[in-house]
């Protein structure tokens, strides 16, 4: 279905969650696919094209396990700094122990996980995070008190075209 909505390869393939991302990308590389995840599709597709109004608020960044075996590190870091000057990625959280759907049916790996992110949050004065896949997004909100949502919700809010 990729292969024929992307017209052969013509097109990029932007998946959403970074993890799933990861996976597809190992596929799609021998049917000449190019698949990104989101900031990597902000980066490489978005950004140059679109009028940006940064925010002033402290963002959270949570960069997920696979965005981090990917080496996109510095890719993020490029495009938080474009949205969200000011973001702020919490030092004592490097995997939200959610582990794909595990965090359902184990909540303890991602509460333990996750424990003093509400606190470090706070102490930052950050209201809001982002990141690049659901099943994080769900833990690191319901552990922190602070909604987080993909980094494509806050391009839209700061961008314009």
């Amino acid at each position: 279905a990729l292969l024929g909505a992307s017209e052969g390869g013509r097109w990029p393939v932007l998946c959403d969650g970074s993890s799933c991302a990861a996976h597809l990308k190992q596929a799609a590389a021998a049917r000449s696919l190019k698949v990104y995840e989101p900031f990597e599709f902000i980066k490489k597709f978005l950004l140059p094209h679109l009028k940006i109004t940064p925010t002033t608020e402290p963002v959270a960044l949570h960069l997920t396990c696979s965005s981090h075996k990917m080496g996109l590190d510095s890719v993020a870091a490029s495009v938080m700094s474009a949205l969200a000057p000011g973001f702020y990625s919490p030092v004592g959280v490097t995997c939200c122990g959610f582990a794909g759907d595990r965090g359902m049916s184990l909540p303890e790996l991602n509460r333990s996980a996750l424990r003093c992110l509400g606190t470090e949050l706070r102490q930052k004065g950050c209201t809001y995070g982002v990141s690049s896949n659901q099943p994080c997004e769900i833990g690191l909100s319901f552990h922190s008190g602070v909604p987080y949502r993909s980094v494509l919700h806050l391009l839209d809010q700061v961008s314009q075209e």
